[in-house]
């Protein structure tokens, strides 16, 4: 109840500063207001110091389902590790949420692969201080440093991973009109709540990108695009030097994206395992997501060499790798057909599950394009996002 009354006390408190915020300088674009209710400081729904994923947060990532997802990509990096030519192997999470991803990542390779393990030197970047206590609580065995930002690494030679981060960049939130073009910005009625109102489009690139690929979509069609994206991929380059860019999180291809099926985008609002179409009530109570665009992944990582491998659904990935072994090492004593590790499991690679939905995408630097992953071995799709 406490904890309640808490979130509750910030939900208001940030709508009163977004408030603010449209009082002094007028209308803000959505990016600056999904900014604003994920990061703002203690009271953004990220940083106000409680972790919201898991059984009892809003929302559930495989690392939360099951163990088994961590150790499966350990044998992933395992074989980066071995295609880098077996030396000191940089693996860096961006945004590590509670940790339990690279916990599970870490503990797998400590247990099982130790030449691999001796070899690792791990980042973490985390730039809300909150999560980076959470992290250092749980990861605490390890040997990992924490940064701020990808660019006081320096350099990296090995991979860069991310689990469910991009669908959190703030987005620009665009609709098709009788005049053309505009960007959907939020104000508020008298201070009682936020509203919706339109303006002319805030980026030169914003234009560009719908002279490019949304000209013929219909009357009304509204869609969000996700410039931070561009940003920062040309910081992954930038830190990257040899190795791999490793994606995973739930999105299509720019043709499926902009699907006239898909006629509202795909923002949505996340509380307590409910899915939402109301983005504005109570900002910082509730997360606020969207699907990522891996074609504009794919070709805007490209102009910056950095180079497309593989494209699969999670249980492709998962069972390509030898999901199954991976199993046996965690419990070799079984599972009961009834047990909620079973049930995990099965949230991992079942379509009604995460199995369809996620996606595992793979860039690398530096590495013949031509390379083989063991996780692409079953199904690689790269060519649907072209």
């Amino acid at each position: 109840m406490n904890m309640y009354h808490n979130i509750k006390g910030n939900s208001i408190k940030l709508e009163q500063i977004i408030f603010e915020k449209i009082d002094n300088s007028g209308p803000i674009t959505f990016a600056e207001f999904m900014e604003m209710a994920l990061y703002y400081p203690h009271h953004g729904y990220y940083a106000r110091g409680h972790v919201p994923i898991g059984r009892s947060g809003d929302f559930v990532t495989s690392p939360h389902a099951s163990p088994v997802f961590g150790g499966v990509i350990a044998l992933q990096l395992y074989e980066m590790w071995n295609l880098l030519g077996k030396d000191e192997f940089n693996l860096c999470e961006i945004g590590a949420g509670s940790g339990l991803f690279m916990h599970d990542i870490l503990n797998y390779i400590r247990t099982n692969l130790p030449d691999f393990y001796s070899h690792l030197k791990v980042f973490i970047v985390e730039p809300i201080g909150s999560l980076e206590a959470v992290q250092r609580d749980l990861l605490k065995e390890f040997p990992c440093t924490w940064f701020n930002s990808l660019e006081e690494i320096g350099s990296i030679n090995g991979c860069i991973v991310s689990n469910e981060l991009i669908d959190a960049f703030p987005v620009h939130m665009i609709e098709k009109r009788e005049e053309g073009f505009f960007e959907v910005y939020i104000s508020h009625e008298d201070r009682k709540h936020l509203t919706e109102t339109y303006g002319s489009l805030s980026d030169e690139r914003l234009q560009s990108y719908i002279h490019q690929y949304l000209g013929n979509v219909d009357l009304g069609y509204r869609t969000e695009i996700n410039l931070i994206l561009k940003d920062w991929l040309s910081e992954v380059a930038n830190v990257l030097k040899k190795g791999f860019l490793f994606t995973i999180d739930y999105g299509f291809s720019r043709r499926d994206y902009y699907s006239p099926l898909r006629k509202r985008g795909t923002l949505r609002a996340f509380y307590q395992h409910t899915l939402s179409d109301d983005l504005y009530s109570n900002p910082g109570e509730r997360d606020i997501t969207h699907h990522v665009n891996f074609t504009d992944m794919l070709e805007w990582g490209s102009e910056l060499n950095l180079q497309p491998i593989g494209f699969c659904n999670q249980w492709s990935f998962l069972a390509s790798l030898g999901i199954e072994k991976v199993i046996e090492t965690l419990y070799p004593k079984g599972l009961d057909p009834f047990s909620p590790a079973l049930a995990g499991i099965k949230m991992l690679l079942l379509p009604q599950g995460m199995g369809d939905s996620h996606k595992f995408f793979i860039q690398a630097k530096g590495i013949n394009s031509n390379v083989c992953l063991s996780g692409f071995k079953f199904q690689n799709k790269i060519d649907k996002l072209l």
